[in-house]
């Protein structure tokens, strides 16, 4: 899915500023959010923005200087930062980021160089390396993303499209340039199966397949957490026995900021917090107990048994969010998914326990 935040510097000096922006957030669908930036959102604000918006596409609409310089908002004046800073500050608040589209004059001044913060695995950047029209530059804008999004054209393709367009409406003198890094990954799907192969030794244990009352470690689900943190977070598929790493369970770090990749990574370490919050509150007043015992008859009384019974099905949905995100991109890849854990305790195990006290 794309996301893309449109940062509008130039509503109030470009006459084609809003048309561009509004044609942005026509193409709002379900696999593509468009967010425009409020104008409160100023130079100083920009990455706590997108680092909440994550976006994976970076417009910006304003005006350029002949010196490479965009002229943005900061502290309600008009002041310059680089474009090669701009974009750099938008990446850093979002790893999802690898593309930017510079809407303005001498936008693509520095050349290829805007790429070098963009992802390692692919990226583009389009811009104009001289003045350009303010009507031009919204239709320029309007042709590419309506292939780029409307058509789910190429990045590449989404540009040709867009300047032949231009170059028949406008003339050869088209100002505007484009780079592309292809990136050297493999297919999502091939990624899915590799990163599938590397997980399932992780997912297919008892951490992960049991409900809690099925007398679950408590500590060997900290553990297994720690080994999906662990390969979520570099690559690396541990041995249970002695930690060391698992080459060929493994896989390249860098596909982890493949975007499709990344957002899978970012749902499934959000489910291992999730569960590590429930699993604290299991431990909580239970110093020395492993694992849960009948209706939690072991667990501390000071505590009533029912709410303990609640608590324990927090970790087993917790433990099911991070197997849905999982799941997410295996679906999507054609591959079977993990089945989910059931409830340790149903709505009328509770209540029968709730109604003795």
């Amino acid at each position: 899915m794309a996301t893309i935040l449109v940062w509008n510097c130039g509503e109030d000096h470009l006459a084609h500023a809003k048309q561009e922006a509004s044609h942005l957030e026509s193409l709002r669908s379900a696999d593509c959010e468009v967010l425009v930036a409020p104008r409160s959102v100023e130079w100083n604000n920009l990455a706590a923005f997108a680092g909440a918006v994550k976006p994976t596409i970076f417009h910006f609409i304003g005006h350029g200087e002949d010196n490479g310089q965009l002229v943005v908002r900061e502290g309600g004046n008009r002041v310059t930062r680089p474009a090669a800073d701009v974009i750099r500050v938008v990446r850093a608040a979002s790893a999802s980021l690898d593309g930017v589209y510079l809407s303005g004059c001498y936008t693509a001044k520095p050349g290829p160089e805007l790429l070098k913060d963009l992802p390692p695995a692919a990226g583009w950047a389009i811009g104009t390396v001289s003045e350009v029209d303010d009507e031009l530059a919204a239709q320029f804008s309007e042709k590419f993303y309506d292939h780029l999004i409307g058509s789910a054209a190429s990045p590449q393709k989404a540009y040709d499209v867009a300047n032949a367009y231009a170059v028949a409406d406008w003339g050869n003198e088209v100002p505007h340039a484009a780079w592309f890094v292809l990136s050297p990954l493999p297919a999502v799907d091939q990624m899915a199966q590799t990163i599938w192969t590397g997980l399932r030794g992780i997912f297919n244990r008892a951490a992960f397949t049991v409900s809690m009352k099925n007398e679950m470690s408590l500590q060997d689900l900290d553990d297994a957490l720690q080994d999906v943190s662990h390969a979520l977070g570099t690559g690396q598929v541990l041995s249970r026995r002695d930690r060391t790493v698992i080459p060929p369970a493994s896989f390249p770090p860098e596909w982890l900021q493949e975007p499709t990749v990344q957002s899978f990574v970012t749902s499934a370490l959000r489910g291992v917090n999730d569960t590590r919050k429930a699993l604290a509150d299991l431990r909580e007043g239970n110093e020395g107990v492993d694992c849960i015992i009948g209706n939690a008859i072991n667990f501390n009384p000071a505590v009533a048994q029912d709410e303990w019974m609640k608590r324990i099905n927090r970790v087993d949905r917790a433990r099911n969010n991070i197997l849905r995100a999982i799941n997410a991109l295996l679906e999507r890849n054609n591959i079977p998914p993990f089945s989910l854990i059931p409830d340790s305790y149903g709505p009328a195990e509770i209540k029968r326990i709730s109604a003795r006290k």
